[in-house]
């Protein structure tokens, strides 16, 4: 029997504290941004509205104390001293990410380490620049160099790139000739991370695929994308598949599922629970690092964490409230994250598939049919709630990715796989193996997704309002909220039955995965 009842929407909104937590929060960076206060008055206004939050049990003062914490949060990234832009400037720079090297020019992104001032003062600096060097010489990721160079604001032109940068820590781009080059030091020295990446975008190339298809490869199991060409990121973007080419919260959930399907028997040993969870966290974690730790994937490794600590503790939890923890988390470590893009995508695209995606999923006994279901179902969930915000930031929609998601997600999911097997194990012998593996399926993807590409109604231009995307989301949480009003009530003798067959709707049993 099914019946609704707004008690359960009241139950299951108390289940997720971590919401009222990420509302003001946000709302904190977003007014950041439009209202500078002092540091000092901050601060002492969060430690005085959480003191009365605490002593009155007032929501109202604890909103307060969250929504000062956000724009806390947002000043402390705020540098002290401005790097100026239009003016010439001596600066260190760190090269962060391999070059794209075209006929006249290469650009990459640097790190200002450090700029000069008038005066002959260095300033400290935590910016970004897209550096462009001319044909006389090519940058190469991870060495350092000193420069002069006029730091250039991105074009108001393209107000959503210039505001995607500027989320990212970009403060503009810098042309640099062979003759403003001051100090060149060629050695390439990387950060922790930045090694463990270079070392495994290094061990795809020893497999010696194809210029394209190393560049899939790369993009997608690394993250690695400087040596993607504009047709190979036009195709994707038009089959709605552009997804697939970050490397994002998609890919660690694939890992972190594949993991714990491989990892399945251990349980059957003595300590063997223990050392399957200690080996998924690992393994989750240095994907993570392999990746370069960027922020998408530090977000899905946090939200993969969480989930596998609750199964190993056989805890009842919620994924959504586990989301909406880890966005908390990142937002005070990173506020400005919130207004990028990735971070929005990644968020809506798991968000849909704890709230539609799972359910769903729950009333299939059979694990085959669920795997097979999970497999379509990932993909038209995360198109169909990613959809109005690609469509109102990129101006185009592309409908036909709702059918060839499943497919190019299940090559994805191979490909990745075989990748990180082949980083990991290195040998000689079985290399032409991998290559020839890894060439055939990244050939196959890249077929389909050209062969859909080139279809005369693939994608089309769309560019909603901010009003109109912001309208078709509040209708999504209605509808989501509606959906959990819904409860089917057993009688007690059914329960017994099936009981051990009974997956439920809110949460997922370890051994189900």
């Amino acid at each position: 029997m099914i019946r609704w009842s707004a008690k359960e929407i009241a139950v299951r909104l108390r289940e997720l504290p971590m919401l009222r937590v990420l509302i003001p929060v946000a709302g904190g960076v977003i007014v950041s941004r439009f209202l500078a206060l002092p540091e000092l008055f901050l601060w002492a206004g969060v430690v005085v509205a959480g003191g009365c939050a605490l002593w009155f049990r007032s929501s109202l003062y604890a909103v307060v104390a969250l929504l000062l914490l956000g724009m806390g949060a947002a000043s402390l990234h705020e540098e002290e001293v401005a790097l100026p832009l239009g003016e010439r400037l001596l600066v260190a720079l760190r090269i962060e990410e391999e070059p794209r090297v075209r006929e006249r020019y290469a650009s990459a992104s640097a790190r200002v380490e450090a700029w000069c001032d008038a005066t002959g003062q260095w300033h400290g600096s935590e910016k970004r620049l897209t550096l462009y060097a001319d044909s006389t010489w090519v940058p190469r990721v991870g060495e350092s160099l000193v420069a002069v160079g006029r730091i250039i604001p991105y074009s108001s032109k393209y107000p959503f790139y210039r505001s995607l940068q500027a989320s990212r820590g970009y403060a503009g781009r810098i042309w640099v000739g062979e003759s403003g080059l001051v100090e060149r030091d060629t050695t390439q020295r990387f950060g922790w991370f930045a090694g463990l990446h270079q070392g495994a975008v290094e061990r795809i190339e020893r497999l010696g695929l194809s210029t394209e298809n190393r560049a899939l490869v790369e993009a997608m199991s690394l993250g690695e994308r400087a040596r993607l060409t504009p047709s190979l990121r036009d195709g994707y973007a038009r089959s709605g598949t552009a997804h697939l080419l970050a490397v994002s919260g998609l890919h660690v959930g694939i890992l972190f599922v594949a993991i714990n399907l491989l990892l399945g028997g251990l349980p059957l040993l003595r300590g063997g629970h223990r050392l399957k969870n200690l080996l998924a966290l690992l393994l989750v974690w240095g994907y993570a690092l392999l990746c370069g730790a960027s922020p998408s994937v530090l977000r899905a490794a946090w939200m993969c964490s969480a989930l596998q600590v609750a199964l190993a503790l056989s805890l009842r939890y919620r994924g959504l409230n586990i989301l909406f923890g880890v966005a908390v988390v990142m937002l005070l470590l990173e506020p400005m994250q919130l207004f990028d893009i990735s971070f929005q995508l990644s968020f809506l695209a798991v968000a849909a598939i704890l709230s539609w995606g799972i359910p769903l999923l729950g009333g299939l006994r059979s694990h085959l049919m669920r795997g097979f279901a999970a497999l379509f179902l990932i993909g038209v969930v995360a198109t169909l709630a990613t959809a109005p915000l690609v469509a109102y930031r990129f101006g185009i929609l592309s409908p036909i990715g709702l059918f060839i998601n499943p497919v190019v997600i299940f090559l994805a999911q191979l490909i990745i796989s075989l990748s990180l097997v082949w980083i990991l194990l290195p040998f000689a012998f079985w290399q032409p193996l991998f290559a020839w593996a890894i060439e055939g399926l990244a050939s196959l993807q890249n077929q389909i997704v050209e062969g859909v590409a080139a279809l005369p109604y693939a994608s089309f231009e769309l560019h909603p309002s901010g009003l109109a995307v912001g309208l078709i989301y509040l209708l999504f949480a209605l509808l989501t909220l509606l959906s959990w009003g819904f409860k089917v009530e057993k009688n007690e003798i059914f329960k017994k039955q099936n009981k051990s067959n009974t997956l439920s709707l809110e949460t997922i049993d370890a051994d189900e995965l």
